[in-house]
């Protein structure tokens, strides 16, 4: 028996609390977990997530005041442990934020169109997800940062570095745009991620379509052949490109072409949203380079035979040790650790 929307909503709101109040890796995991067990959950969690990030703008109303004291007991809760608290204070707050989705309803028409300006970044190794005011949500990878502007006539995110899976709320009248070193990725509604490399950017498609133009001029960086019957080259579900750049963040010249990808390819490559990267038969260089991204303390190969030895699996992105554990003990892979570093080395 499928749960009612009533008790979908209370849900979302208990796990909107629990991540306003902080969430352990482990309830990252669950809370992604239940987004992607139905599709109605993502839906309710983005609509209250939205109202809440609008609360800043009736900051010293009641409503804002009555919230923001709740918020304050979950966090004491959560803190604290305090389980016989939790119910009560879970169910007030889910029961208030119902209601200012409600609420909401008949505003939300006029402040949809309404300017908007936010930043946002991640440290080394962490993980965060946000929701905008027109029902969107971003979730920024290790080390990335974004800078948001919304106006009447678009919507537009400037990623300065890292990489970001967006999911668009769609507003065929007001464009979602993703710039970054010179690209725009345009979408009215879809989900696509977008990763900047030092010498390329990214873009992999999930659902939907999106164009990939150059920021300056607006020509399209996709080849030709992305083209179907004349139309405007688009970005399709299931496809990647990477875009060259060069100096001075301006795009390469020559156009792109959009490889098609498996879906258990692209799962492959978004399993950071889980905190996890998996590798298939991926040079040793490729693999340090990645977990790299996510921790302080750097991996550094000292041979280049081993850089290019080829191995697979599935890792823990925050957990290196255990990584090397298995080189170790598989590959025949000297370790030598320091405090900021550990060197991997064929064995002679």
């Amino acid at each position: 028996m499928k749960p009612d929307p009533k008790s979908i909503e209370h849900a979302a709101a208990d796990w909107l609390a629990r991540s306003e109040a902080g969430l352990t890796a482990t309830d990252e995991a669950r809370l992604q977990a239940w987004l992607a067990a139905d599709v109605r959950h993502a839906e309710s969690y983005r609509a209250l997530a939205g109202s809440w990030s609008r609360l800043d703008r009736l900051r010293g109303s009641g409503l804002a005041t009555r919230l923001e004291e709740e918020l304050d007991d979950v966090a004491r809760a959560q803190a604290t442990r305090r389980s016989r608290a939790w119910p009560w204070v879970s169910g007030a707050l889910a029961a208030s934020l119902v209601w200012l989705v409600a609420y909401f309803a008949w505003w939300r028409p006029a402040q949809a169109t309404s300017p908007y300006a936010e930043t946002a970044a991640t440290e080394i190794g962490a993980v965060r997800t946000m929701a905008l005011p027109d029902g969107s949500t971003l979730r920024l990878n290790t080390n990335s940062a974004v800078e948001i502007f919304f106006t009447k006539t678009e919507r537009r995110v400037r990623l300065a570095r890292g990489e970001v899976l967006f999911q668009v709320a769609k507003n065929r009248r007001r464009p979602f745009i993703v710039s970054a070193a010179g690209v725009d990725v345009r979408a009215v509604g879809t989900e696509f991620n977008v990763r900047m490399h030092s010498a390329a950017v990214d873009v992999i498609v999930r659902e939907g379509a999106v164009r990939v133009d150059d920021r300056t001029t607006g020509a399209t960086l996709l080849a030709p052949a992305a083209a179907r019957s004349g139309a405007v080259p688009v970005l399709g579900a299931g496809q990647r490109v990477t875009i060259p750049v060069v100096p001075l963040a301006q795009p390469a010249a020559v156009a792109a072409r959009p490889v098609s990808l498996p879906s258990v390819e692209i799962e492959r490559s978004l399993a950071w949203q889980n905190g996890r990267l998996v590798f298939d038969s991926a040079p040793l260089s490729a693999i340090v380079a990645e977990f790299n991204r996510y921790n302080r303390r750097q991996l550094v190969i000292a041979d280049e035979q081993l850089a290019a030895r080829r191995f697979g699996g599935t890792f823990v992105a925050a957990d290196p040790a255990t990584f090397v554990e298995l080189l170790r003990g598989t590959a025949d892979v000297a370790v030598e650790e320091h405090a900021s570093e550990i060197v991997l080395r064929g064995r002679r």
